[in-house]
Formats: structure tokens, C-alpha cells, sequence
């Protein structure tokens, strides 16, 4: 029996697609057609009423957060023995759900419900060693999330894709 994920992503009226899992999906068998709905909008996202910064102005920061997550104890081990390459860095604009994911201690006592517009942007990472299973296209990384408007760090994750 066949089955369908459909996914529509959730978008702005600006055009920023949210990071994450936001959006609306359905499900289908081939047989019997739709078989579930979800809708996943759970962001308060005021809008943009300012110029966003460039990607160059906020790759210093989102390079050093980067750093500082591979010495995070949670995921440290992972990134032992390698190194990031910060100039296969990779950026784009996201609406996102701050995590703060990482160190740091600007962590938050209570959870930020405010979603904000920002640089995604993808670390690459390679081992020192031959356990890279294609060393030019590296699966492993950090994403850091910076503030598009005040540059910021808003989180982001740790993984091997």
C-alpha cells in the first residue's frame, strides 16, 4: 500500500519560510486517501519593519558560537578529534523559535515564546581522521542562530544530518 507525507511549510507575508516544524501536512494511503491533518503553527512572529543585516556583519559572532558549542559538554564528545569549516559556512534567513541551545549566559529563566527573525547558518564539520564518509559534502556541524536585527544568538542545534 502506498502512503504520502504532503508538507507546506509555514511561511511569512514577507517570504520568510519558519525554521522548524511549522507548517500544515497531510497524510495519505493510495487506497483510501487522506488519513490525518496537522497543522503546526505555534510562533508569535511580529513581523519585519527593519533592514536585516547582512550575513558578513554577523558571521564573527555565528563563528564563534559555533566554536563555543562544540565545547559544550552535552555534545562535545561528538566533536572531538575534527574541526569546523568556517568557510563552507553557509546562511540563510529563517523566522526562528529561540532555544538557546549551547552555552552561554544569556540562557534564559523562563521560555522566550517570541519568534524572530534570523541568520541560519550551518557549520560544517570534518574529523581529523578517515570516518568522514565524504569529506567534501561533511554531514556533521553546528547551526547557529543569530539575530537578524541586533546580532544576538537565539540557539540553534548540534548533528550529524
Amino acid at each position: 500500500m502506498g502512503e504520502w507525507k504532503v508538507k507546506w511549510p509555514r511561511i511569512d507575508k514577507s517570504d520568510y519560510k519558519y525554521n522548524g516544524l511549522e507548517g500544515v501536512e497531510v497524510y495519505m494511503y493510495e487506497s483510501e486517501g487522506p488519513f490525518a491533518f496537522f497543522v503546526n503553527m505555534y510562533s508569535h512572529f511580529d513581523g519585519v519593519n527593519f533592514e536585516p543585516l547582512k550575513l558578513e556583519e554577523v558571521m564573527t559572532e555565528a563563528a564563534r558560537r559555533a566554536q563555543e558549542t562544540t565545547q559544550w559538554s552535552a555534545v562535545k564528545g561528538m566533536f572531538s578529534r575534527g574541526k569546523l569549516l568556517p568557510e563552507k559556512a553557509v546562511g540563510k534567513l529563517e523566522i526562528v523559535q529561540p532555544n538557546y541551545f549551547g552555552t552561554g549566559p544569556e540562557i534564559p529563566t523562563r521560555p522566550d515564546l517570541k519568534a524572530r527573525l534570523a541568520w541560519v547558518i550551518w557549520f560544517p564539520w570534518v574529523a581529523d581522521d578517515d570516518t568522514n564518509p565524504d569529506p567534501k559534502h561533511p554531514r556533521r556541524g553546528v547551526c547557529v542562530w543569530i539575530d537578524a536585527q541586533n546580532k544576538k544568538w537565539l540557539g540553534g542545534d548540534a548533528f550529524a544530518q
